[in-house]
């Protein structure tokens, strides 16, 4: 008997060892990084093998742990293998963050009423490298929400795992239960997107349905559960319609009111939508109808605004770039905005991208109030390089130089500093300028040595499976990522004044990863450059 009880002793100190590696809260804001997810699915792989053993060692029958493993070995089975595909789908990145928050406390209590060892719980939690929070799983949720908005997909293609149209469809080998839906709805009504909670609560409610009569489970959230929130959500969608509109910079409902006597009421009989239209002065509502219009590849601009653009092969003389002549393809020239192909070395590319992996952080944008803030406005990780990270930087530098004619050096003065930033589960910018418009900010010593930011160079560092365009809201300009092109425009008018035309933002990345670098080029450098027109406001013409 002693005997057995230390062998059994043992046996648990070897488990403990053997989940040495595995979660431990970062806190980190995984869900709005695609390296970050990857970096998660790898670890969840070396978890989910340690998993497995304890399982089959103790020999019993823990369900809990099991259908844990069975849920992450679906996509082994029937996925893809590469981790950076599996997380390239927001079905399954929205499945790990969920399995890795809600799921994994469920494990965890189940190996503390297994083993009876609080100890061991600790130690699991403890020694590991990575556990997203629950803001990470509601992060994730609020962005497949917006996935949802911005494309007008299909609710029914969601939840059986299907992204895209056509032949683009990628499919996901997990669907969403009915429990998922209630959670994504309410995500929706706290996005103040009343109209797509009512359309997921209302899915859920289905969803219910469809669980109960082919398991003989329960479904995972009753319709008892979901009524509930169903009603207050259609309630609040029509007090909202009917004191403030359709939408505006916070919320969103349908045109009409859900309650068939509310709309019986004249205004509602003849109700006018919203018509995109570009080169006009827009409310932050119109301007992200806009954006949303053309991340859907809808076209704004009539075929005589693009007749005169034009490819050219562009080399200035004296530039000794082996690359050249550049290839440029005018996509505006009111504001003037190029995208220019093959730009970008791989190698390049590479060493952009793997010196800042290890560097990126949550990326901040310009609030309202002047100062920077990290909000689902922007959701992407960004990180910053200079000349002394690699060489290839300096020579990335001196081509943009050779092709704009602009002056860009010194670093951090004439020209800032390369930010790289990579979008993660439905990573998006939304529409924003980027010259500086805080005048507390320009008043600094240092900025006004740099001047404003004159011009915006951005090159792609990858392609993107589906959306994560660049687009521009106000022009009904569209740039599809190519990895290795660059696009640039000028950001502030002849007379040195931001151009409002120039507002920009970058897509969600609906399939796929996202990776970018942008060089902003400051003002006060290019007096030699670029004529001045001190009393006039007008378009700077092409480079």
């Amino acid at each position: 008997m002693f005997f057995h009880r230390l062998t059994t002793l043992l046996f648990f100190i070897w488990i403990l060892n053997l989940l040495n590696v595995t979660f431990s809260k970062s806190g980190n804001e995984i869900f709005s990084s695609t390296t970050e997810l990857e970096k998660l699915f790898k670890h969840e792989s070396e978890v989910v093998k340690k998993l497995e053993e304890y399982a089959l060692a103790m020999e019993t029958n823990l369900l809990v742990i099991k259908r844990y493993i069975d849920d992450f070995n679906m996509i082994r089975k029937e996925g893809p293998t590469e981790s950076s595909e599996v997380v390239a789908n927001p079905v399954n990145a929205f499945h790990i963050l969920k399995r890795t928050t809600v799921d994994w406390e469920d494990v965890l209590n189940s190996i503390k009423n297994h083993t009876k060892t609080d100890g061991l719980v600790d130690e699991v939690v403890r020694k590991g490298a990575y556990l997203p929070t629950f803001e990470d799983f509601i992060g994730g949720s609020m962005a497949l929400v917006g996935l949802q908005d911005t494309y007008k997909l299909n609710l029914s293609d969601i939840i059986q795992g299907s992204i895209g149209e056509g032949s683009n469809t990628r499919r996901s080998p997990y669907e969403l239960t009915a429990r998922d839906c209630l959670f994504l709805g309410k995500a929706a009504f706290n996005k103040g997107l009343y109209d797509r909670a009512v359309g997921w609560l209302e899915t859920a409610l289905s969803r219910a349905d469809e669980e109960a009569l082919i398991s003989s489970a329960p479904a995972t959230a009753s319709k008892e559960e979901i009524l509930p929130f169903l009603e207050t959500t259609r309630r609040v969608h029509d007090e909202v319609l009917e004191k403030r509109g359709p939408s505006g910079d916070t919320w969103q409902t349908f045109p009409t009111p859900l309650n068939p006597s509310l709309a019986k009421k004249k205004k509602y009989q003849k109700v006018s939508t919203y018509k995109p239209r570009i080169f006009d002065p827009l409310s932050e509502a119109e301007e992200l109808e806009n954006f949303k219009t053309l991340c859907r590849e809808e076209e704004l601009r009539n075929p005589e605004l693009d007749a005169p653009l034009r490819c050219r092969l562009r080399r200035r003389p004296g530039t000794k770039s082996f690359l050249g002549p550049f290839k440029v393809e005018e996509k505006s020239l009111e504001p003037y905005i190029i995208l220019i192909h093959d730009f970008m070395l791989e190698s390049e590319i590479n060493a952009y991208k793997s010196i800042s992996s290890s560097r990126l952080r949550r990326s901040l944008h310009q609030g309202k109030g002047g100062g920077y803030v990290a909000t689902d406005v922007r959701t992407s990780k960004q990180a910053w390089l200079t000349m002394d990270d690699d060489p290839a930087v300096d020579e990335f530098t001196k081509r943009i130089g050779e092709l704009t004619g602009l002056e860009m050096f010194p670093e951090n003065e004439a020209s800032e500093v390369y930010q790289v930033a990579n979008y993660g589960m439905a990573g998006r910018y939304n529409p924003h300028t980027d010259y500086i418009t805080g005048q507390d900010h320009l008043s600094e010593p240092f900025e006004q040595l740099r001047g404003n930011r004159i011009a915006t160079f951005m090159a792609y560092l990858e392609n993107v499976h589906a959306g994560g365009s660049t687009v521009f809201p106000l022009t009904g300009v569209r740039v599809k990522p190519q990895k290795g092109a660059g696009v640039f425009w000028w950001n502030l008018r002849s007379d040195g004044s931001g151009d409002p035309l120039t507002r920009h933002g970058g897509c969600p990345v609906l399939y796929g990863e996202k990776w970018i670098t942008n060089k902003w080029i400051r003002y006060n450098a290019q007096f030699q450059k670029v004529l001045c027109v001190p009393k006039g406001s007008e378009f700077i013409q092409e480079i």
